[in-house]
């Protein structure tokens, strides 16, 4: 960050800048927001589609024991696994849309690179605390 009347850069978690003794007001490192109306409706959508996931592998978990009693013992495990995975990713996904807010973190990007393919062009960011993150255009442009 820097001091607005001095220019000189200042750490984010300092409150008074070292040069002109400006005080200067704490950012807020972490906080928690409500989610917005587009961001429930795609956590209702990803919900939704692991329901149906999930009623495909029970569907599937109950075919193979009532039609094919004699289904290799090694098919139980890989299928089991696949439930729980797709019911811990359910579990999360509930709770945040249960909860209604998202963790919102102000992080100091270091660099940005971006990766030309056939299929467009993707930026990723490489920020100091949360590491690399795939950016979206439109965050770009809010940012400049």
């Amino acid at each position: 960050m820097q001091c607005p009347r001095c220019q000189q850069k200042v750490a984010l978690h300092i409150n008074q800048c070292p040069n002109c003794k400006r005080m200067l007001k704490p950012l807020i490192m972490r906080q928690h927001i409500a989610l917005s109306t587009q961001q429930r409706q795609g956590l209702r959508q990803n919900i939704v589609t692991l329901l149906v996931a999930l009623l495909f592998l029970i569907g599937i978990v109950v075919t193979f024991h009532v039609a094919l009693k004699q289904v290799s013992g090694l098919i139980w495990p890989i299928i089991g696994l696949m439930i729980a995975v797709v019911g811990f990713y359910l579990v999360r996904l509930l709770r945040d849309w249960i909860s209604g807010q998202v963790l919102v973190q102000i992080d100091q990007l270091q660099a940005l690179q971006e990766v030309r393919r056939r299929g467009g062009r993707r930026f990723y960011g490489d920020f100091r605390a949360i590491g690399s993150q795939q950016l979206q255009q439109t965050s770009l442009r809010t940012c400049n």
